[in-house]
């Protein structure tokens, strides 16, 4: 049986403090492929048709934390509150606005958001500097494991199985390089099947010092709330397309953003 030849691909890896710079430096052309959350992507889609998801990475992800004890038991409580965000423009940006506006809220008035790195997150709380925040896991099950802080609410139980990161390139990288794009696609898969295959060992990876530094046990219990994958599932897609139809809804971007808009699987699907 004829077997399908290797393309091997030498990488320059480098790193950003969210996905609307690693977006801006796709478009710019700095960087040719990327991992970055649903909304920076989607934010970059709306100025660029160019810019395409063509794998997915993970889904959920995010929650909600107040301080351990906090009367904070609601989100209508966070009125006259400070909440730390990662990053303006982040996907913890928006699920902040969806979560104020469905509670009737309104980001700008009601409550103050600030900008806080994920990793300072939980010292930020514990100080009292800020009374919520919103991140991504491990910084969500570190803060319950610390006994510093209680989930409000995790972002599954208000859109479950949305799509959180995704593999994002541009239709130049795709049509001008497609066995460049597929061999960092394969390498990919082979990352997200031995994930799931051996969670204790990328728990303690992930967890040590080089990455997020909660340590081995955090990590691995913060690995249940997320889902691993590299082929985007339809709850992926659908998600995307309403992440997109509510940042339209709160003015971030101006015209419907549809998936056609968002995905090309053409090279996921040739492996």
């Amino acid at each position: 049986m004829a077997r399908t030849p290797k393309c091997i691909v030498k990488l320059e890896i480098t790193s950003f403090q969210g996905g609307a710079a690693i977006m801006q430096q796709i478009i710019g052309g700095t960087i040719d492929l990327g991992v970055a959350g649903i909304v920076p992507v989607i934010s970059a889609v709306a100025n660029d048709p160019t810019i395409k998801v063509v794998a997915a990475d993970q889904n959920n992800g995010s929650g909600l934390i107040v301080k351990k004890g906090s009367d904070i038991d609601t989100i209508a409580k966070l009125k006259g509150k400070k909440i730390a965000i990662p990053l303006a423009g982040s996907i913890q940006d928006v699920m902040v606005r969806i979560l104020l506006k469905r509670n009737s809220l309104d980001y700008d008035r009601d409550v103050t958001v600030t900008t806080v790195p994920a990793s300072n997150m939980l010292q930020s709380l514990e100080s009292g500097a800020v009374d919520a925040y919103l991140a991504w896991e491990p910084f969500i099950t570190q803060a319950e494991q610390q006994n510093v802080g209680q989930v409000l609410v995790r972002f599954e139980e208000v859109m479950p199985n949305h799509p959180c990161d995704t593999i994002v390139t541009t239709t130049k990288m795709i049509n001008d390089y497609p066995d460049t794009v597929k061999a960092f696609l394969r390498a990919h898969r082979e990352a997200v099947d031995y994930i799931k295959a051996n969670k204790e060992d990328a728990a303690e990876l992930v967890g040590s010092q080089k990455w997020t530094k909660v340590g081995k046990a955090v990590e691995l219990d913060a690995m249940e709330h997320m889902t691993f994958m590299y082929t985007p599932d339809a709850d992926f897609i659908a998600g995307s397309e309403t992440f997109a139809q509510e940042m339209k809804a709160l003015g971030l971007i101006s015209k419907d953003i549809t998936r056609s808009d968002i995905f090309d699987l053409t090279l996921l699907n040739q492996i």
